[in-house]
Parts: structure tokens; sequence; C-alpha cells
């Protein structure tokens, strides 16, 4: 990497406040300041950097002007490994709900996938906070970019006051991106691989987050460059939105103007006082970009009592697979997919439908590979109903048996009614055995596994996976 040599010229108890280079803390109410152990020194340090790394001084009443050289790294094109499986249909993990878990010992996150035969979670590999420097206190809004398969959230640390970045992330490495305004809960990637992340209950992007420079997760060693704010390849986008966010997905919708298709936002949300479950929706393009509505939503189970403060009614973790939306609840009530056909912005109304089973979680997001089939077995599609002849008790005069020749002068009294053939059944897909379609059976087996059997790889799902 080529590194940048930059003279930081401070006070001692002033903090330079332009980012990248703020190594000197405000004098605090014990009348110190000290700065960061982490700044790595050049070995041609000026003489007069003599406030060491970690140690304190006395503010004097006339500060003294103090140097530190200080060895900025450039960035580079991104060193993140992409996420396990790279989203490639033919891996398990591309199929699999991901959460991103704060471990028991709060001292990192685990990258979980949930089995959706149990409801349980299994760890795929964990981020310690420690792996930045100063180290992180906190991990969310993660999504999976589906351009180029890496895995993206924002984080929270500690440099003499709070600073939030967009972080790329893999089993072994963390590196910043982008520095953003404030802290991030929750975060989604589209199609065209735009980051989008709530800031205070509004939504902001980041165009093609794929494209930013990486930076060593270290900002003592880093200059990380700050997400546009202008509305041109970053900024806000909604207006606050009323209610608690907690996970979003983005897709595109016709959901206010039939056959017009929109960037949205879908999120679900419990009211605080309560504790009933909603939908809510929030325009990201249109005539109406900017504007978020909060649908009565059907089908939830909302089995919090208002009174159980303990009762983490919160949809923590949403995944897109496909055009399928689905969010789990943090209580353990489930996971509940969105009937995207019931969504009315105008009546204020939407329905969703439990879809499978999702332990208790807590300080959790969703992610997942978003161009995937869906684990979750469809509601059962009725089969075509063949065309069948008229009844054989109720045959027809005009039309004359294929295996009777009817006679010259047919006698209704004589005649024996004759079945007619039935219209012929479709032919079989070539290796597709009945047994490989999906009847509303929970048993069966993902259609990423069912492919691999000589009798299933001819049917229509596993095109796509080929």
């Amino acid at each position: 990497m080529l590194a940048l040599l930059v003279a930081v010229q401070f006070f001692a108890c002033y903090s330079d406040q332009s980012r990248g280079t703020r190594i000197a803390k405000n004098c605090n109410a014990q009348g110190s300041c000290r700065a960061p152990s982490y700044l790595q020194v050049a070995s041609n340090a000026s003489p007069e950097a003599s406030l060491e790394q970690g140690s304190e001084t006395t503010c004097s009443a006339q500060c003294s002007t103090l140097k530190r050289e200080i060895a900025f790294v450039q960035g580079t094109a991104t060193s993140i490994s992409v996420f396990p499986g790279g989203c490639n249909a033919a891996h398990t993990n591309s199929e699999r709900p991901v959460q991103v878990l704060m471990n028991a010992a709060k001292n990192g996150y685990d990258v979980s996938y949930l089995e959706v035969s149990t409801g349980d979670y299994t760890k795929l590999y964990d981020i310690p906070l420690s792996r930045t420097t100063p180290s992180m206190t906190d991990i969310n809004s993660c999504a999976i970019s589906p351009i180029d398969a890496r895995v993206y959230c924002t984080c929270m640390l500690d440099d003499f006051g709070w600073r939030f970045f967009i972080i790329r992330v893999d089993d072994t490495q963390v590196e910043l991106v982008q520095e953003i305004p404030q802290k991030s809960i929750c975060g989604a990637i589209d199609s065209a691989g735009n980051f989008y992340y709530e800031i205070g209950k509004k939504i902001y992007f980041s165009s093609s987050i794929h494209t930013a420079q990486g930076y060593p997760g270290s900002l003592g060693t880093a200059t990380v460059p700050e997400a546009d704010q202008s509305g041109v390849t970053g900024g806000q986008i909604t207006s606050k939105i009323d209610g608690a966010l907690h996970d979003i997905v983005v897709t595109d919708a016709d959901i206010e103007t039939p056959g017009t298709m929109e960037k949205v936002a879908f999120y679900y949300q419990s009211n605080g006082a309560t504790k009933i479950g909603n939908v809510g929706v929030a325009m990201l393009s249109g005539p109406n970009k900017g504007t978020s509505y909060k649908l009565t939503t059907k089908g939830f189970l909302n089995t919090c009592q208002p009174s159980d403060r303990n009762c983490d009614d919160g949809f923590g973790a949403g995944w897109l697979f496909r055009d399928r939306i689905f969010f789990s609840r943090n209580n353990a009530e489930g996971v509940f997919e969105l009937d995207r056909s019931s969504v009315n912005v105008n009546q204020l109304t939407a329905t969703v439908s439990k879809v499978g089973e999702s332990t208790k979680t807590s300080k959790n997001d969703g992610m997942n590979c978003m161009t995937i089939e869906s684990p979750w077995t469809p509601s059962p599609t009725p089969s075509p109903t063949p065309s069948v002849s008229p009844s054989p008790t109720t045959p027809s005069p005009t039309t004359p048996s294929p295996t009777t020749p009817a006679p010259t002068t047919p006698s209704p009294t004589a005649l024996v009614p004759t079945p007619l053939p039935s219209a012929p059944p479709p032919p079989p897909t070539p290796n597709c055995e009945g047994f490989c379609i999906s009847h509303g059976c929970k048993c069966l087996i993902p259609w990423v596994e069912r492919c691999k059997v000589s009798s299933c790889k001819g049917c229509p799902n596993c095109a796509s996976l080929r």
C-alpha cells in the first residue's frame, strides 16, 4: 500500500475536527488530554512530539504547539472475501436466511444462519469487536450486495467521541468504506448495489457501494471519506418515519400506481404501547419519493403483552428472496411473509402469514443472497385442471364414440352410453418426478438439494440453479 506521510499539527487539549486528523481530545473535566494510543508515529517524527501515545498532560493556560507525523494509508480495491459460497445458487449458504447477532459475551457478533426446519441459528463465523482500532462498539445495518456478494454493515467506534462508518466485513477482516453522520441501526442493498441505511428514523442512501475503496480498519492509518450527503450519489431520502425501524428490505414495487414500478423500502414495526405489529413502506423514488405509510396488518400473532417490558416485540431481521419479503420477530413468534398483493396504501392495509419458526433474538440484523429462491415453501398453488369430456352418463347425441361407430339411425332408447376419452395428461417433464414437486409439505428439502437428484434435475425450479 502507498503510504502518504502527513504532518498533523495540534494544540495540547485541542482536537483538529477535520475527519481522520482528530488526534487529541478537548480538555476534559479533570483538565487533562491525551493522544489516542493507536496513532502510528513515523520514524522521523518531529522532536516536538512530546505528547506520548496514550499519555496525559495537564492543560496549561496557554497550550504549547505540538506536531505529530502520521502515516496515512490510501484507499485500495477491497481485499474482503465474498460471503461464504459467493451467493452461488448451487451453494447451500446461498439460500439461507442469515442474522448478525451479538454474542453472549457482548464482545463480538456471530454471523449465523437460520435452520428453517427448526428455527434455531447456527454460526458461520464471528466478528470480534476488536477487529478494528479502536475497537467497534456496535455492528448493524448488514446486507449482502448482489453485485459483489460481499457483506456491508455499519459500525460505531469510540474515537474520543463517537464516529460511524459503513464497513465491509468477512470472517477475518473489517474494511472502513465511508464515514456517515450518525448511528444507523438497519440497512439494505438493492438489486443495483445501492446501500440504504437508517439514521434517526430517516432513510439515507449511498450509491454503488461495491465500487467504493476500502481502508484498513484502523483510524491511525486511514483517512476515510465521508459518505455523500448532497443527494447526488448519497444522502437523505425520506422524512422521519412514524414508528421504530429495526430492519428494512428494498425492492421494486408498484404499490402506488399499478404497473408503475418504484423503489420501495419495506419494514415491519411494533406499536410501543400495544405491541401490535404492522407493515410499513417508504417510497424511495417516484412522484411521492420520501413518503411513508403505516399499514394496519392482519396475520401477526402479537403474543407480547403491552405491560411486559421484557418482551422484545421488534422485527429485527428482514430478508428479501427474489420478490418475496420475510421478517422474523425477536420474541420467537416466528417468520412472517408479506402478501405483496395485499398491500394497499390507499386503505392502509396489508396481510402477512407465518411461514416458519425463529428462536428468540436480540441486537440483531438480517441479510441474505437476494437473487436466490426462498427456502420457505410458498403457499400451495392449485394445479391446472385438465380438460375433461362430458360425463359418461350424459352422452353427446352429436359426437359419436371413436371406438363405437354411430348407427345411421340411432335409437335413443337402445343407445348404450360409452364414456368419451379424457384429454391425455400433459407429458411428464423429463427428469422431474412427482415426488420432486412441493405440495405444501414442510418436510421437503430445499430445491438446491432436490435438484442434485437426477429424478428432479429437469424440474422448472432447477433451471435457475444450473
